[in-house]
């Protein structure tokens, strides 16, 4: 899955269960979480954001159960987002003058 960098990203996770489920839903970027809670409504929860950073991303999804259902994790999905990073690189010389090189990153 891709995105460009600043754009709006759209996570759905779908909770499926005998009965209609409720409880949380918390999206986990790399294992730390990403996201506030978000209920379960009609079985679904919706998350939406524009602030991941350029790169890529192994994201999954906890749900944290309810009386009728128990907790579960999703498998990983690997999210891209792409776009251009900014990067400065100083380089020191022996007189200490130092000497800044601009460079862009561009992930696509």
């Amino acid at each position: 899955l891709r995105v460009v960098y600043q754009q709006p990203l759209t996570l759905i996770v779908h909770v499926t269960a005998s009965a209609d489920p409720l409880g949380q839903v918390q999206i986990y970027d790399n294992g730390q979480p990403y996201s506030g809670l978000a209920g379960v409504i009609g079985g679904n929860a919706t998350f939406t954001s524009d602030t991941l950073p350029v790169g890529s991303h192994p994201m999954s999804a906890h749900y944290f159960g309810d009386a009728n259902t128990l907790p579960s994790v999703s498998p990983t999905i690997n999210q891209e987002v792409l776009g251009v990073v900014n990067l400065e690189i100083t380089a020191a010389s022996t007189n200490g003058i130092s000497h800044p090189a601009d460079f862009q990153v561009q992930l696509n």
